[in-house]
């Protein structure tokens, strides 16, 4: 089962200007979005030149440039970083064109919780920390992003969780360094740092894009 199949970067481009380490194409530029979901462009951050991350819009879902597509099977939207670097879809990803993608929230549905017929949806960010970033791999203009296995805070609602850095440190150790810099960052935050909270089923539904979405149905009730 796939996991982190939504996210919020309620920040837009402005944002990351006044961070050094990160070049923002001229044009290039981003709304807020609060329901980013798979097979939508998405902001991603990819290695550039002079030692800078640079900003690409990319497909959610990986599809190498080898693949035969049918139609029929979605492109995977997970990467396990347990086998990442040997499954043949993944390796050459994983060894050359590693990613991060900005985030400021993802969600997660229970699976075993329902409101009515539908599961619970819950918003998951950090405690002290307005962005993040999930480690990716990309190739041919879409990208993944990769996962681990849950810490005890997430484990409740999925046995896996994306790959998460907080600083630009951890960023460049992932995109910029080695594979064996790579693999050491591989690993779950700490369940403390991260807040947990249910929201309206509203986030179900990919159209839905505005910030009503990161609401709990009590706060939804009083708009």
């Amino acid at each position: 089962m796939s996991m982190c199949g939504r996210y919020s970067l309620a920040l837009g481009a402005e944002s990351f200007e006044e961070k050094s380490f990160i070049s923002v194409p001229y044009g290039f530029g981003w709304t807020p979005r609060y329901n980013m979901a798979p097979l939508q462009n998405c902001p991603v951050l990819v290695g550039g030149q002079s030692d800078q991350f640079e900003f690409r819009s990319l497909t959610w879902g990986l599809k190498p440039e080898w693949l035969k597509e049918d139609g029929r099977v979605p492109p995977p939207i997970n990467a396990r970083c347990e086998t990442m670097s040997s499954k043949p879809y993944f390796k050459s990803a994983f060894k050359e064109r590693r990613a991060v993608v900005p985030a400021s929230s993802f969600f997660e549905w229970a699976s075993r919780e329902k409101r009515g017929n539908r599961r619970i949806p819950y918003k998951i960010e950090f405690v002290n920390l307005k962005l993040f970033y999930f480690a990716a791999l990309w190739e041919n203009s879409t990208f993944c992003i990769v996962t681990t296995e849950a810490n005890s805070a997430l484990e409740n609602l999925h046995h896996r969780m994306p790959v998460i850095f907080k600083s630009e440190e951890e960023c460049r150790d992932w995109v910029m360094g080695d594979v064996s810099t790579a693999k050491e960052r591989m690993h779950s935050v700490k369940s403390e740092e991260l807040k947990i909270s249910e929201v309206s089923t509203r986030v179900n539904f990919v159209q839905n894009d505005g910030p009503e979405v990161l609401e709990s149905p009590e706060q939804l009730k009083l708009i």
